[in-house]
């Protein structure tokens, strides 16, 4: 788990309650926050970077909770490392990054999915 705020919070309740996913490991470059989240939703190891945990054989997925201007980065670092990734919306800000996205996702043979949760509400299928 990158990121641990509100979206953060609401993806660790989720995959603690799943019988198909564990919560392996937290990363925040806030380390108290990190220790605290870690002991809260029951994972293992806490990094203060994404990079740290990549590394990890452990971990074959990773979501995504960070800032929007960070995504396009951490996802193609968590591909080019081997794993699926979960990525709150927008998944890019660019076409451009999109395309680089799209591109480190093929190379590496993983997959990219973006949690848009608001999908059925009400106000979003009107429009």
């Amino acid at each position: 788990m990158v990121g641990l705020g509100q979206q953060g919070e609401r993806l660790a309740r989720a995959i603690s309650e799943s019988s198909h996913a564990k919560l392996i490991s937290v990363v925040s470059t806030d380390k108290s926050r990190a220790q605290s989240f870690k002991a809260q939703h029951g994972a293992i190891y806490s990094h203060d970077l994404l990079q740290e945990a990549l590394h990890n054989k452990k971990i074959n997925a990773v979501c995504i909770a960070t800032p929007n201007h960070k995504h396009a980065q951490e996802v193609i670092l968590a591909a080019q490392a081997g794993k699926n990734i979960l990525c709150e919306k927008p998944l890019a800000l660019t076409m451009r990054e999109g395309r680089a996205i799209a591109a480190a996702d093929k190379k590496n043979r993983v997959r990219c999915f973006v949690d848009f949760h608001l999908r059925m509400h009400e106000s979003v299928k009107r429009a």
